[in-house]
């Protein structure tokens, strides 16, 4: 018996429909991929040459010795003196770039009483991409660093009005795609490697838990993440290559012990 082509329609019209359904509600029950992209792990791995890290981790101080040496006209020097502040913070105080170029000297940086030379950068909740506030006590070196650059170095590239940390020529802020670019620029002219801004919590992330392997719970605190479990997710696997090294030193070290002892 024939089929009636108004009939067929109706059906191949049906199953379209019913398909162009089921792959919305696919969609919306697909789960989004955690963790750590591919190519952010390639970009860390040149950090587990001991040398590119000690360069990277000594870069702040390196800078600014450059930048005090008499070698480069002031407002050069001044500038470089900025991007060893922003990667130290960056080392030390894991922060979005969001916040980093938005710190102010009154609202975020802050002196503990009766503390002296003591710095926090304190960053409320509103402020931050997940609500949670964030208070980063610095070291004494690290508070030394920026007390240098505010004193010696930020007059010349802005006026005391001018309350950001990091001022632009025009007033307020500098520009996120400038500051990174500063960063981008020191870090791959001075240890060789491709870093942007954002790539500087994941750094905190390995170096920590790759001297504290499983140590998750430091780096949630580090980072202002909500949850242990974000901070696993994103990281299992990170430290693999620390586990691995502790557990062939626990292997070596029976092999190697006098039986007799």
């Amino acid at each position: 018996m024939p089929i009636n082509k108004a009939v067929a329609k109706h059906w191949v019209n049906a199953d379209t429909a019913t398909l162009e359904s089921m792959s919305k509600v696919v969609g919306r029950l697909s789960v989004k991929r955690r963790g750590m992209t591919t190519k952010n792990r390639d970009r860390l791995r040149p950090l587990e040459d001991p040398e590119i890290c000690y360069a990277l981790v000594s870069l702040p101080p390196q800078l600014m010795r450059k930048a005090e040496s008499g070698k480069l006209r002031p407002k050069r020097s001044a500038l470089l003196a900025q991007t060893a502040v922003a990667i130290e913070i960056l080392l030390m105080a894991p922060i979005r770039i969001r916040n980093l170029i938005h710190l102010d000297l009154d609202r975020h940086l802050v002196h503990p009483a009766r503390i002296r030379g003591a710095l926090h950068i304190v960053i409320p909740g509103e402020e931050v991409k997940n609500g949670a506030e964030l208070d980063y006590p610095l070291p004494e070196e690290s508070a030394a660093l920026i007390g240098r650059y505010i004193e010696l170095h930020r007059p010349l590239l802005a006026s005391m009005e001018n309350r950001a940390l990091f001022p632009g020529p025009g007033g307020g802020a500098k520009s996120e795609h400038t500051l990174a670019g500063q960063i981008t620029k020191a870090v791959f002219r001075f240890v060789g490697i491709k870093v942007n801004p954002h790539l500087f919590r994941h750094i905190a992330a390995k170096l920590h838990l790759d001297r504290h392997p499983g140590e998750y719970a430091v780096v949630t605190r580090a980072l202002g993440n909500r949850s242990i479990d974000v901070t696993a997710a994103h990281y299992t696997g990170l430290e693999t290559t620390a586990a691995v090294r502790h557990f062939d030193q626990t292997i070596l070290s029976l092999r190697h012990r006098n039986p007799g002892s």
